[in-house]
């Protein structure tokens, strides 16, 4: 097998722009929302609440896309796939437009086709248009992603407008947060009182194996059994992570001029040095700092505790939990009382934050040290517990050098650091050999 047979990397393609030849899952919730608005008795307003990156654009995409209610159509009731008509609108807004009901006819407008000259942006035009689809015996069903500003600046008035619609079609929105989170008294909220919420979490596992291997496959390659259970314990179920992942680990396979890794999977220094890897892509790193930025003190610790193998304190800390697990973060047995964080990199993530050394300690060692080992013992510390390899470091700091003065070079500037006065004296070995593979920093225990 040669290089060239694996350079475009398919999971790549995938993160680069929505494609519904490359959706996969969520079959139940696609079924019951086409079952609800295919059916002639009933008006719907679903709310679809999700994490960041859960998949919520991608489902209202792929709702929208041609061949859905074909696909979908042993879900269909009284309307069948030719007389539904999704439309999407993202409501991500510029605060200088000029009201939120304008700007969403504005985007019906453009969403439908309807000539620029014929707008009549007026509510008595949106009931008259949402009234001319009825007439046609056709469902309009208008998906408005990204609600949740667009919820949390409406006036009660514009709610009750936008229930009105809904007598006559259907509206889908997805938000990140629960409308009770967006806003004080959503509970009194004209729409909420009326929608039906739905929540989007983990794949299944059966989902999940489909999205990792139809991809690839279509490469005319496969991921060996080995590799597709790495990537699930690596990943979770959720799709954007184990998309992300699934990049990184066919990247590798290039790097290993097209063969599995399952050789190196198997040697337990490599197996930790490639989740290492994979955990630190640009990628996957943002993607774990937001999840971590949007999280409260509370859930914080709840999270680090779990993490180490803890169990939380029932009594003190089920909100945390609740809240982590309306947020995608952690996985229950409840029959045991065990909570698990939904994947292994974020795991990883997780203990690296909590795990970081007092900045003192640090930078007293780091006042004792040259230029070139303070340099290359700051680069470690501010990757606690993860494996930076000695190719990684050599590049960084050696590069121009032929390799055998990179290796020398590595290996003398990690015995001065070592050596020095003020390392000795912390008592602590905060450098680790992973041989063969490179060094870790490991902080100070508590």
């Amino acid at each position: 097998m040669t290089n060239s047979t694996l350079t475009v990397n398919p999971f790549s393609e995938i993160l680069i722009g929505f494609s519904s030849e490359r959706f996969y899952g969520r079959k139940a919730i696609i079924g019951k929302i086409m079952k609800a608005i295919s059916s002639r008795n009933n008006f719907y307003l679903f709310s679809i609440k999700g994490n960041f990156r859960i998949g919520k654009t991608s489902l209202l995409k792929y709702l929208c896309s041609d061949n859905t209610t074909n696909e979908f159509s042993e879900y269909l009731m009284d309307y069948k796939s030719n007389q539904i008509k999704f439309v999407y609108i993202n409501l991500e807004r510029l605060d200088d437009k000029p009201s939120n009901l304008y700007f969403l006819y504005d985007k019906m407008f453009i969403a439908l086709h309807i000539d620029p000259n014929e707008k009549d942006p007026s509510p008595d035009a949106i009931h008259n248009l949402f009234k001319q689809y009825q007439a046609n015996n056709t469902r309009l069903v208008v998906c408005l992603d990204d609600f949740d500003n667009f919820f949390k600046s409406l006036t009660i008035e514009e709610e009750k407008l936008i229930r009105h619609y809904c007598s006559h079609q259907c509206i889908i929105t997805a938000t990140q947060k629960s409308f009770l989170d967006l806003r004080l008294g959503a509970k009194r909220s004209p729409l909420v009182s009326i929608m039906q919420p739905l929540v989007l979490s983990f794949l299944e596992e059966s989902e999940a194996k489909e999205l990792i291997s139809k991809p690839i496959a279509d490469s005319k390659q496969s991921f060996t059994d080995s590799e597709v259970q790495f990537l699930i314990e690596l990943a979770g179920l959720h799709p954007y992570l184990l998309i992300l992942s699934c990049a990184a680990v066919f990247d590798l396979r290039i790097e290993q001029n097209g063969r599995n890794l399952d050789k190196l999977l198997s040697d337990e220094p490599w197996n930790k040095f490639l989740r290492s890897k994979i955990g630190s892509s640009p990628g996957i790193e943002e993607l774990f700092a937001i999840f971590w930025k949007n999280l409260d003190s509370d859930d914080r610790k709840c999270l680090i505790k779990i993490a180490r193998g803890e169990q939380p304190d029932l009594s003190n800390e089920a909100p945390a939990l609740n809240s982590l697990r309306n947020n995608s973060l952690i996985r229950d047995d409840l029959a045991k009382r065990k909570w698990f964080i939904f994947s292994h990199l974020f795991q990883d993530y997780i203990i690296r934050q909590s795990g970081s050394a007092a900045s003192e300690d640090i930078e007293y060692i780091l006042e004792d040290l040259a230029p070139l080992e303070r340099n290359l013992f700051l680069y470690l510390s501010e990757r606690p517990n993860r494996i930076c390899g000695t190719e990684e470091l050599k590049r960084i700091f050696w590069d121009g050098l032929d390799s055998n003065k990179q290796k020398r070079g590595l290996e003398a500037a990690i015995h001065r650091i070592r050596s020095s006065a003020r390392y000795k004296s912390s008592g602590w070995n905060y450098l680790r050999n992973e041989r063969g593979i490179g060094f870790i920093f490991v902080p100070k225990s508590e």
